[in-house]
């Protein structure tokens, strides 16, 4: 995924407990990602074990 933003994105707000948006940062930061990054590929895995993509047609 680009490191640069989208010209065109859906915004989405959560609620966190306190102190987990810290973390969050600090781990996003650790793997070199922005909290956008790191969170949107979390998603990403999470949605692809749950409900894989179908496969294109040809």
């Amino acid at each position: 995924m680009p490191a640069t933003e989208p010209l065109f994105v859906d915004r989405v707000s959560i609620l966190l407990p306190p102190g987990f948006q810290d973390r969050l940062r600090d781990t996003a930061r650790q793997e070199g990602q922005s909290v956008s990054e790191f969170i949107r590929a979390a998603v990403r895995d999470r949605m692809s074990a749950v409900a894989p993509e179908p496969a294109e047609a040809e």
